[in-house]
């Protein structure tokens, strides 16, 4: 289980890697009604496209599993696979869980 310093860390960055998700999301839904090469139809349909995939990121990545010290671990290792923790933030993490992070992601399975 996460220590209480690191569960404190994980839990403040939680809120800026959902808002960091969600101006993902909205950048790729611009990008799909902003392309010029498509129909009408075609951005409708981008932008329905671009909002589901984007909402099925936000439920895997934040929905599930409920926000305990026992999922720490997992719900930062999905913060993590998704792009959403900058190498700062992730220092401000003990080395313990730096390592075990990094093992998973590095492990060839």
């Amino acid at each position: 289980m996460m220590n209480e310093k690191d569960w404190k860390h994980l839990s403040a960055l939680r809120e800026t890697a959902v808002e960091r998700l969600y101006d993902r999301i909205f950048e790729n839904l611009k990008m799909a009604v902003q392309a010029d090469d498509k129909t009408g139809r075609e951005k409708v349909f981008g932008a329905k496209q671009a909002i589901d995939t984007g909402l099925e990121e936000v439920r895997y990545t934040f929905d599930s599993l409920r926000h305990s010290r026992s999922n720490a671990n997992i719900i930062l290792l999905a913060m993590v696979n998704a792009e959403l923790v900058t190498e700062q933030e992730m220092a401000g993490f003990s080395e313990d869980v730096q390592q075990h992070i990094s093992s998973i992601l590095n492990d060839p399975l």
